[in-house]
């Protein structure tokens, strides 16, 4: 494919940006979308001031906690305190979970500024995995029947 990443809708136009502002309640987004030479993976990044949280005091340990709270019966996502065990070579790769179906998600930062970060396969963990687990609920098994988590 090419070689490096390559950024693109430079002007803050994507075609997902109505559904991102409807599902986080800010109408000011900074989406800074690129694309990668690896057929499979997915690293998506979010910058956000700590002050946009309600209680501005939460830090990014606060917000895992709170997010380790609320997918706690989610097995396909996993909430970690750090992406460091994806690192290769110091560099935190898109492919490193390629063939599962589930998706890590972490926040670093300090009190002024948090990075939210979600890696996963865009196949397993996108459409197919979404397909998979929607003829599973039709079925009436576990959402996670047949995935690889």
């Amino acid at each position: 494919k090419y070689p490096c990443a390559r950024p693109y809708a430079l002007n803050n136009r994507h075609k997902h940006m109505p559904e991102m502002q409807l599902y986080s309640g800010f109408q000011s987004i900074l989406f800074t979308p690129s694309v990668a030479g690896c057929s499979r993976g997915m690293l998506v990044q979010i910058p956000m001031p700590a002050t946009r949280l309600r209680g501005a005091s939460l830090s990014a340990q606060g917000v895992v906690e709170c997010w380790r709270e609320s997918y706690r019966k989610t097995p396909a996502v996993r909430v970690v305190d750090s992406l460091a065990d994806r690192l290769e070579n110091g560099y935190l790769n898109p492919s490193s979970l390629a063939g599962t179906d589930h998706l890590e998600m972490t926040v670093c930062g300090d009190s002024r500024h948090l990075l939210l970060t979600a890696l996963y396969d865009n196949l397993g963990k996108g459409a197919a995995g979404a397909a998979v687990q929607n003829l599973n609920l039709m079925l009436g098994r576990s959402p996670v029947a047949g995935l690889t988590l």
